[in-house]
């Protein structure tokens, strides 16, 4: 019962006052704080961009993370971030996703698949407005180019883009 109203309070103090802490002011160590409170794990030297909502308990970030200004993770699941990972500005996590596998019943009243983990390995590049689909691995060294959609998992030292992402070539 503490937990979740412990939770409640961070996330609340985090919504109304960190999200929007301009850095210059403390923001990325105000951020950092709080979210240190209620993440699986959280490393050294992270940075938070302004506008990020990530203030969320299912989630490990590595060291030397530095997650862009704006991003947002919609997810029940867990999100894991390795170390060294780096976002540029509005990526979006998607870890869940409606039902629909009935007609007679509107979608929104469906419910939700069940939330499916999300991987971002050691030493990848996001770029602006990636977005990334429930159940994906991004692994070591790959590079997601801007507005990609990664619905499947990546291999190692790619470099991915387009809709839905697809591997362009290795990295050298």
């Amino acid at each position: 019962m503490w937990a979740k109203i412990r939770f409640s309070i961070i996330y609340a103090l985090y919504q109304i006052l960190a999200v929007n802490w301009p850095p210059r002011f403390g923001g990325n160590r105000f951020r950092v704080f709080l979210c240190r409170q209620v993440w699986k794990k959280c490393g050294k030297n992270i940075k938070i961009g302004k506008g990020a909502q990530i203030c969320r308990r299912l989630l490990a970030v590595g060291d030397n993370v530095q997650i862009g200004p704006n991003c947002e993770m919609m997810s029940t699941g867990m999100i894991t971030l390795e170390d060294n990972v780096l976002m540029a500005p509005d990526v979006l996590f998607i870890g869940v996703l409606h039902r629909f596998d009935r007609r007679d019943v509107p979608i929104k009243e469906q419910g939700w698949y069940d939330p499916e983990p999300i991987v971002i390995g050691e030493d990848v590049w996001l770029g602006a407005r990636v977005i990334i689909m429930p159940g994906v691995k991004i692994n070591r060294g790959t590079i997601i180019g801007a507005g990609a959609v990664v619905t499947k998992d990546m291999p190692e030292y790619s470099i991915a883009g387009g809709v839905p992402a697809k591997v362009l070539k290795e990295r050298p």
